[in-house]
């Protein structure tokens, strides 16, 4: 939603696992060009892909751990 319909909340960040954070992370590298087809194949193509996704409107956090073997995690210090 962040990356295609440009939702934002005003002055906050949105936070969310699961839904991996290699989808925004793909859309990122390569932008919005790409099939259907195409993104799923890149998504799961390299680990570094896994890694926390974030953006102005939103962190990704979810590595999808059985495909990637790694779990990202968020320190928010207050």
């Amino acid at each position: 939603m962040s990356i295609y319909y440009d939702i934002k909340v005003p002055n906050k960040k949105i936070v969310i696992g699961h839904f991996h954070s290699s989808y925004g992370n793909v859309r990122k590298d390569y932008g919005l060009g790409l099939s259907p087809k195409e993104y799923r194949m890149l998504e799961f193509s390299k680990c570094e892909y896994f890694d926390i996704y974030e953006d102005d409107n939103v962190i990704a956090l979810d590595a999808c751990t059985v495909h990637s073997k790694q779990i990202n995690i968020l320190v928010v210090d207050d």
